[in-house]
């Protein structure tokens, strides 16, 4: 469960009634069990027990007494628990059940008053007066703030993230705050591993046996003679003139 707690000034009238301007999309108000649609232009009187859903091409900004706002993102259902505003105290608790809400409060007070942000993951308590809720899932949700400070709270542990910083609160994770510019640098690539290219050894070629020739007779005629090798010489016998 996440609390957002911001401290406000009391307003010197009772005021249990806020503002819904819808800006874009449709958007559902459920109030008794019945549910309302509005649309762009439309404002919509909301009182606690309402809750406000805005369609996944929609936004909405909610307007409290006091001056603060609410901004309703597309596909964020909200939930006004507690909507109290007198003389001797300031309550106000929004319970999202989905989405992405960007809060600002106006003033803040004593300790007795409050502004809560509540979602399924975790508890916040805010000391700020410009901050963000966005309900990632049900075990997870980030909380960003651009002015003051916001106190985290999940299970044992407890950070406080100052303007400009932000965390996400993930269950059974730990709270680590770091600062909205600051981006996770990429995991370096290992360094691969040279292997040495094996040298390739050609294979020995045998030299090829020379053949001896074999010995043959070369015949020449020469002059009705025939002469061998050998240097023998056989008579051819004439041939008879025709």
């Amino acid at each position: 469960l996440l609390i957002v707690s911001a401290f406000v000034m009391a307003q010197s009238t009772a005021v249990s009634e806020a503002t819904l301007v819808v800006n874009s999309g449709e958007v559902t108000i459920v109030r008794g069990g019945k549910a309302a649609t509005a649309v762009p232009g439309e404002v919509v009187v909301v009182s606690e027990g309402d809750t406000v859903t805005t369609s996944d091409t929609a936004t909405a900004q909610l307007h409290l007494a006091d001056g603060g706002t609410v901004d309703l993102f597309e596909a964020t259902s909200v939930e006004i628990t507690e909507l109290v505003t007198t003389e001797e105290k300031y309550q106000v608790t929004l319970t999202m059940l989905a989405g992405r809400t960007l809060n600002r409060v106006v003033h803040l007070l004593g300790i007795e008053d409050h502004y809560e942000v509540r979602s399924p993951s975790s508890t916040a308590s805010v000391r700020g007066t410009i901050f963000i809720v966005d309900v990632l899932n049900q075990e997870s949700t980030y909380v960003g703030v651009d002015e003051g400070v916001v106190n985290v709270t999940m299970g044992d542990q407890s950070v406080d993230v100052k303007a400009g910083f932000e965390v996400t609160a993930v269950v059974g994770d730990l709270l680590i705050v770091k600062s909205q510019d600051e981006q996770t640098p990429p995991t370096p690539a290992p360094t691969p591993t040279l292997v040495p290219t094996p040298t390739v050894v050609p294979p020995t070629v045998e030299p090829t046996p020379t053949e001896e020739p074999e010995e043959e007779a070369a015949a020449e005629v020469v002059k009705g003679t025939s002469k061998l090798k050998d240097d023998s010489l056989v008579t051819m016998p004439e041939m008879p003139t025709v």
